[in-house]
């Protein structure tokens, strides 16, 4: 999921997405849901979810930051 947005430029429609990652569109807010709980350490928000626009934003610079990884 987080590489398929990567590839996307950190940002990607609900239905982009769930094709790219091949997670059912029905299910693909739910897991959204938990992977922004698991991704924002100490309250920064790594994934942005806009359920209403049917959009996800990935900040790649805070992913590096919070996890010590190179996002490329």
């Amino acid at each position: 999921m987080l590489s398929a947005l990567v590839r996307r430029g950190g940002v990607a429609s609900f239905a982009a997405l769930a094709a790219d990652a091949e997670v059912p569109l029905v299910r693909l807010a739910g897991f959204l849901s938990y992977l922004a709980r698991v991704a924002h350490v100490d309250g920064y928000a790594v994934l942005d979810v806009d359920a209403a626009g049917q959009e996800v934003r990935l900040s790649t610079q805070l992913l590096g930051q919070q996890f010590e990884i190179t996002v490329s």
